[in-house]
């Protein structure tokens, strides 16, 4: 019975002995809390985006092709400044065709072939949203008109021969007489001294002064006359500073048209002018 029991003296080192740190006494396990069951997660299909792009892609690309290739009419090209020329002469001379496309058409192309018209002084060609090509036009006029070799030139401000003819057609353009070009084309520049002068001084005068006179004689280079309708003759002198003895001149009729006086001539000398009354 006695093995049953300690000896005092173990019993004392067993009560004695210190107890066991937290590193030393066995874990416990903890109750870990159970996890929500997990919704299945569902993954988006992936569209085929790239598919997509090739087609817009593919379409745009086609959608171009037929605008600049195939022959559907798209837009317009609209004309400005003109009055002889019509929208007709203007897609003539650009060589283009029903229907119009404005992609097919080079801007620049159009507007180098317009000023090889001999009737167009300045063309400018452009684009306008969204489907148009405006052309603006500042056509040549006839100023005057010359004898020639086969009959009569018709020329602009500048010299050029914009048109021919056999007889005068109109009574509106003045004549420069006392000269004769030779035969000359459509497009030719006049070289001639005394044509270039009474192109000047014409250019010189006012819309209702150009209705005024008649005839410009270069004949004898050191006293050039013009006529107006009326039969006044008109002394310009030996042709220098045409401008101003144009102006000078177109004042000096319409004062003697005003006055009702009766004249035998009219100087334009613009150092010393003066009317010579009849007598």
């Amino acid at each position: 019975m006695m093995d049953e029991f300690q000896s005092f003296g173990e019993f004392q080192k067993e009560l004695h002995q210190p107890e066991p740190t937290a590193e030393e006494r066995p874990a416990v396990p903890q109750e870990q809390p159970e996890e929500p069951p997990r919704r299945p997660v569902r993954r988006k299909k992936r569209k085929p985006v790239r598919k997509y792009l090739l087609a817009a892609g593919g379409g745009l690309i086609l959608c171009a092709a037929g605008l600049l290739l195939l022959p559907i009419p798209v837009g317009d090209v609209r004309v400005y400044g003109n009055e002889s020329m019509t929208k007709e002469d203007v897609l003539f001379d650009g060589g283009i065709t029903a229907p119009v496309n404005v992609f097919q058409i080079s801007t620049s192309d159009l507007e180098s072939r317009l000023r090889q018209d001999v009737r167009v002084y300045q063309a400018e060609v452009k684009r306008t949203f969204p489907a148009y090509i405006d052309v603006t036009l500042t056509e040549r006029k006839p100023l005057a008109a010359v004898q020639e070799e086969f009959g009569y030139a018709y020329l602009d401000k500048s010299g050029m021969v914009i048109r021919t003819g056999s007889s005068i057609r109109g009574g509106d353009l003045p004549m420069i007489t006392g000269v004769k070009l030779d035969n000359v084309l459509l497009g030719d520049m006049t070289g001639n001294s005394g044509v270039k002068t009474a192109l000047e001084f014409l250019s010189g005068l006012s819309t209702q002064g150009m209705h005024t006179f008649s005839e410009i004689n270069v004949g004898n280079p050191e006293n050039i006359v013009a006529y107006t309708r009326d039969g006044i003759a008109v002394r310009l002198g030996d042709g220098s500073s045409m401008t101003a003895r144009a102006e000078l001149a177109e004042n000096m009729v319409n004062d003697v048209k005003v006055r009702g006086l009766s004249v035998a001539y009219i100087d334009a000398s613009l150092t010393s002018p003066y009317i010579r009354l009849k007598k």
